[in-house]
């Protein structure tokens, strides 16, 4: 579980860069973008295939936001929204295991 989050945690920083520090930067928004979608195979290789349902918001989050120009706020209610929808995805796919 903690590699779970760990994976899921750090594409939140790579996504928030990609809106505010780094979103003129090409390579790096592009490369946010690919780990988005490399993270979503990750549980299928440790069994949990379920699991990559945790990953598919954040997926969207950072093929349609990634490089572009937004508002703290509205980055910051992404960010929780994400987090809660991770949290209740994984109890609930853990619990039923």
């Amino acid at each position: 579980m903690v590699l779970f989050n760990f994976l899921y945690f750090t594409g939140t920083v790579f996504f928030v860069k990609s809106v505010f520090r780094e979103r003129k930067n090409r390579p790096y928004t592009y490369y946010s973008k690919i780990y988005h979608v490399v993270i979503l195979a990750v549980p299928l290789l440790f069994g949990n295939p379920w699991l990559s349902l945790a990953y598919l918001f954040p997926l969207l989050r950072a093929l349609k936001f990634s490089g572009t120009t937004m508002k703290p706020m509205k980055v910051g209610i992404l960010e929780i929204v994400g987090a809660v929808q991770f949290l209740i995805v994984a109890v609930v796919i853990f619990l039923s295991v």
